[in-house]
């Protein structure tokens, strides 16, 4: 019984990891507002363009992009895009910071499995403590050591160590709630014209 529990958990460690892989070229774009008859394409880059910096890259670095999951009057559904590029994708992720003043979150496009992983090591060591990078999930400990985590084994070797919650883990995230302002598309630059500044970016509900 032991032997097949072992190799069941192999086999879905391997699906996971080629999942994983599938994965590494996108990103996902969240708190940007919903519009009838949006062109995704021109909404993201403008996002990039504008409020990352990043003004030189044309429609044709993405392969795919579209929102996922169900319609909500509560918060616009992220929008998953994958790039033609890793480089590009990098470029993209390693400029997330500059979007700390503004309603749009920027995450990786995680498995099922890894979201979930990911979601209970922030709840348990901290926000500030714990990121991901290409889809593989970094804690970093108490004790300053990072340890990587992509299986439940992973993690629960962690909570082992340190079973008492890191006091940083009382930080709280920001919702995405229709309370908070989202970006509106419309206040977006087409992607074949001049870079605008942040103003009027924001549109306040």
């Amino acid at each position: 019984m032991d032997l097949l529990r072992t190799l069941v958990t192999n086999l879905s460690s391997q699906i996971d990891d080629i999942d994983n892989t599938s994965r590494r070229n996108a990103l996902l774009f969240g708190g940007i507002q919903e519009a009838e008859g949006e062109n995704l394409v021109s909404t993201v880059l403008g996002t990039i363009q504008v409020l990352m910096g990043i003004p030189d890259l044309q429609p044709g670095v993405i392969q795919y992009c579209h929102r996922i999951g169900s319609k909500s009057e509560r918060a616009p559904r992220p929008i998953v895009v994958r790039f033609n590029d890793l480089k590009v994708k990098s470029l993209i992720w390693s400029n997330k910071k500059k979007l700390k003043s503004s309603p749009v979150v920027l995450s990786e496009f995680l498995t099922k499995v890894r979201q979930s992983l990911f979601t209970k090591a922030r709840k348990r060591f901290g926000i500030t403590n714990t990121w991901t990078l290409n889809g593989n999930i970094y804690i970093k400990l108490p004790n300053n050591e990072r340890r990587r985590i992509t299986t439940q084994e992973d993690f629960d070797e962690c909570l082992k160590m340190f079973p008492s919650p890191s006091p940083s883990s009382q930080s709280v995230v920001k919702p995405a709630s229709s309370a908070l302002p989202r970006v509106s598309p419309a206040a977006l630059p087409d992607a074949s014209k001049k870079p605008l500044t942040r103003r009027n970016l924001v549109k306040k509900q």
